[in-house]
């Protein structure tokens, strides 16, 4: 008895239990990244603080020159000394062995082989009748199988394409532009062509493999993604940082063209300023293109890191250890149903909403090309004002609608997990969006004069927390509901979809208005006083992608809530 207690005892001990080793290998890869992460900020963060030592340093010499270089000189260039490249390269380089591994031991090699099933065969059977057995068991036996729920909605994914081909022209422009100059360091060279393989090779992986299931190599597997997070988190923060950068160049150009204003003034001299700004701030080439795009491809690479991040941890999450090695492989879906019944209404009036966005926007920009920034700044906030408040009172009309609806408790895996990250990235924009306005009420109040204008945007941040309150609460809400299906009148009706239609356009509009339109709004001069310039810097446009991805992620639950609730399985 002793002897087998003893033997059962040893069986039982969790260095036997393939549960017990799964959980220490998710431990362990998490705080794998964690280090990883931690080692990147601090990298980022030491070089932020070299770069402006280095500015104090030659300000002292000549302080218009330091304000006034080209775009490409204050921003990703500053980023780049040897230990930034040789991180990067681990991190990128790393990233591509990874997929590889993916590529060729997982998803294309199939088991069991034709060899090994010719030798389990026994003698009586023909070699002709094996070898189309065999053929057709690696045919559908593979290392993965496509049977998972999806880790993302296939209307996120789309998003991460997007974003993704745009972060691909930023890292290949310069690529191009700077290939023959000799200046263009062999290391940065590397880094900018594995970032842009990474970029592409990992929005075909995400988009094509959302419910991947993997069967094998759970170990390294979760290492592997886990070292695909901290490589997406550690893009999302230096890109924070160089916009950070940028800002307080734009910050810097706003005080001394407010000095030279206010000199000119007294001269009666405003022609004299348009000239001196435009020679001032000279461009040429490639710098002038990264100049007028750079905010925007910033924010798109933010966005992508950032939607890459969520999936792959999506991915990480749902990983568990499958006894049975020789799963049937379960082909990916080539066809999508779409039920767009009584969705018109909603679709035109959303179309007249976007098309409105469009106007103000390119008015924006005309008071922008004409130096006419104080008559752009209030168009866009009374655009703003407008938009939030059409879009509180759709909000609270669309719950209205949804209230005889039934609370869908009984939910498939694939649901639960989509709802899972759904609920996580929207919470990231719900933090970003309240820190933004939260932050700019407290600057406003904070002033020592009230004007119109200030009044203005204290009611427009106000308002837009209100938005984002409202908002956020009917999709938390109808995520969780499901459309009455036993009446035929609500079969036919369907309450409240026109409604979510046109909310799906409303954010992809507004979520358009802020791409085009950031880093051409500045800041209210109050709000900068009141928390001084690198404090507000820090505190607010560190978060600006955010709320964009906000407006872009609010768009996609929408589609969600439109596609499922209203879904008659």
């Amino acid at each position: 008895m002793n002897e087998e207690g003893s033997i059962d005892m040893i069986n039982n001990a969790w260095i036997y239990n393939s549960k017990a080793k799964n959980m220490l290998i998710t431990s362990f890869s998490a705080f794998y990244a964690f280090i990883v992460i931690l080692f990147a900020l601090v990298l980022e963060l030491a070089q932020v603080y070299d770069v402006e030592n280095n500015e104090k340093t030659n300000s002292q010499g000549n302080f218009n020159h330091t304000i006034h270089y080209n775009y490409s000189d204050t921003t990703e260039g500053q980023f780049n000394n040897y230990k930034n490249i040789l991180f990067g390269i681990y991190m990128y380089g790393g990233s591509l062995a990874i997929f590889i591994f993916f590529y060729i031991y997982l998803l294309f090699k199939k088991t069991p082989s034709i060899n090994k099933c010719l030798n389990s065969v026994s003698s009586e059977v023909s070699i002709e009748s094996v070898v189309t057995d065999s053929g057709s068991l690696t045919s559908h036996s593979r290392n993965v199988t496509h049977d998972r729920p999806s880790a993302g909605s296939l209307f996120e994914r789309l998003g991460m394409v997007i974003f993704g081909i745009i972060g691909v022209v930023y890292y290949a422009f310069p690529l191009f532009i700077y290939v023959g100059d000799h200046e263009y360091k062999a290391l940065k060279l590397l880094q900018d062509i594995l970032s842009i393989i990474f970029f592409f090779i990992q929005m075909h992986f995400l988009f094509c493999n959302s419910s991947l299931n993997i069967n094998s190599y759970h170990y390294l597997t979760k290492f592997g993604f886990m070292h695909l997070i901290a490589t997406n988190i550690w893009t999302w923060i230096r890109y924070i940082l160089i916009e950070e950068t940028h800002m307080k160049h734009e910050i810097k150009d706003i005080v001394l063209a407010d000095e030279e204003l206010l000199t000119i003034y007294h001269n009666n001299n405003n022609s004299l300023y348009l000239e001196s700004s435009k020679e001032g701030h000279s461009c040429n080439g490639a710098s002038c293109v990264m100049e007028h795009f750079g905010a925007i491809m910033y924010t798109c690479i933010v966005e992508y890191s950032l939607i890459c991040a969520g999936i792959t941890f999506s991915l990480w999450r749902n990983m568990s250890i499958c006894k049975n090695k020789d799963l049937t492989y379960v082909s990916r879906k080539q066809h999508i149903r779409i039920d767009c019944s009584n969705t018109t209404t909603g679709l035109f009036s959303g179309l007249a909403f976007f098309t409105t966005t469009l106007t103000c926007t390119a008015a924006f920009y005309s008071f922008q090309m004409v130096h006419e920034g104080q008559k752009a700044i209030v168009l866009f906030n009374a655009t703003d004002l407008l938009q939030y408040s059409i879009t509180i009172f759709v909000c609270c009309f669309a719950a209205w609608r949804m209230r005889f609806f039934q609370y869908n408790d009984v939910k498939s895996v694939a649901q639960r997990n989509q709802q899972y990250l759904d609920s996580l990235l929207l919470l990231l924009g719900v933090m970003g969006e309240l820190l933004y306005s939260i932050t700019g009420v407290v600057g406003l109040l904070g002033a020592k004069e009230f004007n119109s204008f200030n009044t203005l945007l204290i009611i427009t941040h106000l308002v837009r927390l209100c938005q984002v309150a409202t908002q956020s609460c009917l999709i938390y809400i109808a995520m969780h509901l499901k459309a009455c299906t036993e009446g035929i009148p609500n079969k036919k009706k369907k309450p409240g979809k026109e409604i979510i239609t046109f909310l799906i356009i409303c954010n992809l509009s507004m979520f358009i208005m802020n791409m085009l339109e950031t880093g051409h709004v500045g800041a209210s001069e109050e709000i900068v006083n009141f928390y001084g310039k690198y404090s507000w810097i820090v505190l607010v446009r560190s978060f600006s992608p955010l709320t964009i991805f906000f407006r872009f992620h609010s768009a996609v639950c929408f589609v969600e809530v439109w596609k499922n609730v209203y879904s008659n399985k």
